[in-house]
């Protein structure tokens, strides 16, 4: 359907179909009025310009009067993204490096304890050995000192019997020779009796 207001008609939106922003200075426009209607010659010449428009060659002169702008934008949105993508990068690098000294950190700290926690324990066990050692030392100590005293005490013991039996066969033998003595006196006796 069509209208007629003093301005160019217009095809009525039932088709769903939006007019690209471009096309909107060839297709709406306003003409000057004439004694009976509009002015025929630039009603031919609008539409002469709209044909051309909707043809391929007037694509390609549309195109042409917008690559500018079009490459413009489509190489303002490449360098844009460009840009984003080396900001990601770099924060990716940035983020990476930061986690590398993080783990790098955390790994010289784990070696640290680790370490340290080795050497506490070396510590230790030399400790523990130096005391079991002390203590077997000692407990030996004591025992030698046991064995040594009882060896001196069964020592004097013997020493002790050995010392009376000595003195028991000193008297066995000074009473056998005062026997003798006395045996010998008899004898002689008795033989001066007898002669």
């Amino acid at each position: 359907m069509s209208s007629m207001n003093g301005s160019a008609p217009t095809v009525n939106g039932t088709h769903g179909v939006s007019t690209p922003e471009f096309y909107s200075r060839y297709v709406r426009r306003t003409f000057s009025r004439a004694m009976r209607g509009y002015s025929p010659s630039e009603v031919d010449t609008h539409l002469r310009m709209v044909e051309g428009c909707f043809s391929l060659a007037g694509f390609d002169r549309l195109l042409e009067e917008r690559r500018e702008e079009l490459l413009g934008d489509a190489l303002q949105e490449a360098e844009e993204t460009t840009e984003r993508a080396r900001l990601e990068r770099e924060t990716a690098i940035e983020q990476a490096q930061r986690e590398k000294t993080a783990v790098l950190l955390q790994a010289r700290h784990e070696a640290e304890a680790t370490v340290q926690q080795a050497q506490r324990e070396a510590e230790e066990t030399v400790e523990q050995a130096q005391r079991e050692a002390e203590e077997t030392v000692e407990r030996a100590q004591r025992e030698a000192a046991a064995t040594l005293e009882r060896a001196r005490r069964d020592a004097e013991i013997l020493l002790a019997q050995a010392t009376r039996r000595q003195q028991a066969a000193a008297e066995a033998e000074r009473r056998f020779a005062g026997i003798r003595k006395l045996a010998s006196e008899i004898l002689d006796k008795e033989l001066d009796a007898a002669a």
